[in-house]
């Protein structure tokens, strides 16, 4: 039991901690982003350059080497499903004549 209260308190320490951090940051001070006055970085310039043409080479040159590894096994085929069960009626009722 004294286990379980100790947890609880440290729980409720953390809770605690994690909402004045988080009261302190959203009504601290007002912290405002710098708009015009600040200018570090250049101005960006995007260039489109066409992608290298690909190289046509065989499929099998493309395929890792596997060093001595044996091919793999097929796959076994799906099985054929099973015929459904055929259903007898029922002897146990009585017939109403």
């Amino acid at each position: 039991m004294a286990v379980a209260a100790r947890y609880n308190r440290r729980l409720a320490f953390a809770l605690g901690l994690s909402a004045l951090v988080h009261v302190l940051v959203l009504f601290g001070p007002a912290w405002q982003v710098p708009t015009e006055q600040a200018t570090v970085l250049p101005p960006l310039d995007a260039r489109l350059t066409p992608l290298p043409k690909p190289t046509l080479r065989n499929p099998d040159d493309k395929r890792p080497l596997l060093g001595d590894a044996p091919p793999p096994r097929p796959r076994p085929r799906p099985r054929k499903p099973a015929p459904p069960a055929e259903t007898a009626p029922s002897t146990d009722r009585k017939s109403v004549v």
